[in-house]
């Protein structure tokens, strides 16, 4: 593999991978699977793109250009601490496909399903550890100008106990409203109660705002197992006594998942929240178990890599323009029906 710090296409695969062993269910752009580096033998994640080559180039995917503007702005040490980034990219021609880490604990889909189906719902001290990572790593987007636009459980990854955010595909530029297809279908189920009432209510909507919906909907999941009825004006349906969870706790919910997205807090505005004041304590617990804690691990970077380190540090605004830019270079063909197009 070419360990340039440059991303680029590898002509010849140096990855391969098993079709057999899928990891997680099928998705809208495309099925990953585990698969292991050729040079190195080292176990990765592989994204095998389901549309043609010529119709979904990888380096054009919001995914890598997120990954790209986060370097050319500093920022790609941080960032791997907190979202799992493209490790590199490679097609030929059959096929397209973006090589990742391979995280060791699932997503956050399945543990909470476990949690749940063992009868208990996830304590207020590690809701409040996830809260603060999903806010740190989406502030640190909107700062690039970017907005992740699925932020749902099943796109929180979780390694050694630690939660990353994961699955760029549906990114847009911060910079321009975006607007419902005439002809949208039906989201698909297991979004729909990550997805902020607008998408739904208006025909443009503003990327942030939806960001912090989901953010506010992931928690009340893991603590609730419950979602929100975006259908009704009232909005909350929980199915829990008032006393069930702290006032500082259902004043973050209530601030993230506000009904108007002019009135519902920013991600910055969110790290700054009272409930996040978590006790000393709670730093040292482990988001998935006390004993698995790795406090400010990164994800997994297998040897044998592109050697991605920060070369040039850039103000936000040039960040911002550069995002922009890399916008207009992704494919705008959408195949998930959760997806918006750009307003030009």
């Amino acid at each position: 593999m070419d360990t340039d710090s440059s991303m680029r296409v590898t002509p010849s695969c140096s990855y391969s991978y098993c079709e057999g062993s899928v990891l997680g269910e099928r998705g809208g752009e495309g099925e990953v699977f585990r698969g292991t580096c050729k040079r190195s033998g080292h176990s990765v994640a592989v994204k095998v793109f389901h549309s043609p080559l010529s119709a979904r180039i990888p380096e054009h995917t919001p995914d890598v250009c997120i990954r790209r503007g986060l370097e050319s702005a500093g920022w790609l040490k941080a960032a791997r601490e907190l979202m799992v980034l493209p490790l590199a990219w490679e097609q030929d021609e059959r096929r397209s496909m973006l090589v990742l880490p391979l995280m060791n604990c699932g997503d956050l889909l399945d543990d909470t399903r476990k949690r749940f189906a063992d009868g208990r719902a996830m304590c207020e001290e590690d809701a409040r550890k996830l809260a603060g990572r999903l806010l740190r790593a989406t502030v640190l987007l909107h700062e690039l100008g970017w907005g992740h636009m699925d932020i749902k459980l099943e796109n929180v990854l979780l390694h050694d106990g630690e939660a990353f955010l994961a699955d760029f595909g549906h990114a847009k530029p911060t910079s321009r409203p975006v607007v419902r297809r005439a002809r949208q279908a039906m989201p698909n189920p297991r979004a729909v109660n990550f997805m902020a009432p607008e998408r739904f209510r208006q025909s443009v909507v503003h990327v942030k705002p939806c960001d912090v919906w989901a953010i506010g909907a992931c928690i009340l999941a893991v603590l609730t197992g419950t979602g929100v009825d975006v259908s009704r004006p009232d909005g909350l349906v929980l199915p829990f006594q008032a006393g069930t969870l702290s006032a500082e706790c259902l004043n973050f919910l209530g601030q993230s998942m506000d009904f108007d997205p002019d009135r519902r807090a920013t991600a910055d505005q969110l790290l700054a929240h009272p409930w996040l004041a978590e006790p000393a304590a709670a730093h040292e617990a482990s988001f998935a178990s006390s004993s698995a804690a790795a406090s400010g691990a990164a994800a997994p970077q297998p040897e044998g890599s592109p050697a991605w380190s920060s070369t040039h540090s850039r103000a936000a605004a040039a960040s911002a323009s550069a995002a922009e830019a890399a916008s207009a270079r992704c494919t705008s063909g959408e195949t998930d029906s959760t997806e918006d197009s750009d307003v030009e």
